[in-house]
Formats: C-alpha cells, structure tokens, sequence
C-alpha cells in the first residue's frame, strides 16, 4: 500500500523563489532532498539552513528566467550556479547561456 497522497507533487533539485526568498534545493547523500536559503554578501553566494521543508514547495515555485534574471542583475551572479557573471552578454542578461540553456530551454 502506496503512502503517497495522489496529489502530491515532486520537486526536483534546482533554485526555487518562495515569500520573496531565493532558495536552492538539492540532494544530500542521503539521497534527500534540502532546502538552503540563498543571501548574497558582497560578491559570494552564501547558503543557510532552512526553516521551510522541501515538502513545502511545489513546481511553481521554480524560479523563472525573469526572476533570475533579476538577481543576477542585482548581483551580478548567476541565480542557477551562483558564479559571477562576467561576460558582458551574461551581466546584462543576468545569466549564463549554459544555465539559461539548461534551466530554461526553449527560451
């Protein structure tokens, strides 16, 4: 006997954007998924623990290629891999093709 809500939904690692707030969910070795609050001091990325659980985001959180451009913009690091943009293409953008290919193909 399955105990999976039928309307669960499956979040996979990635950056995700809930109350205003950048977050990156990725698996730990345990195979589980964690959610790490993202801050930007200064130039570097810094990552703390969490008060929300990866149960709590759904799909639709997943940031959107306007929201990422927007913070890296602001920051002037890729919202996706958190490296420093630095080809001027990528500031204005504010992303990286390669991440722009692989988090928002088609776009």
């Amino acid at each position: 006997m399955s105990t999976t809500s039928p309307t669960a939904t499956t979040v996979e690692p990635g950056v995700y954007k809930k109350n205003g707030e950048i977050y990156e969910l990725k698996k730990a070795r345990s195979g589980h998924l964690r959610a790490k609050k993202i801050r930007v001091v200064g130039k570097k990325v810094r990552r703390y623990a969490s008060f929300i659980k990866p149960a709590e985001f759904t799909p639709s959180d997943k940031i959107t290629l306007d929201d990422a451009s927007g913070f890296g913009q602001e920051y002037g690091i890729c919202c996706c891999c958190f490296r420093l943009l630095t080809d001027p293409v990528s500031v204005k953008d504010g992303i990286g093709p390669v991440c722009k290919a692989k988090y928002f193909p088609g776009l």
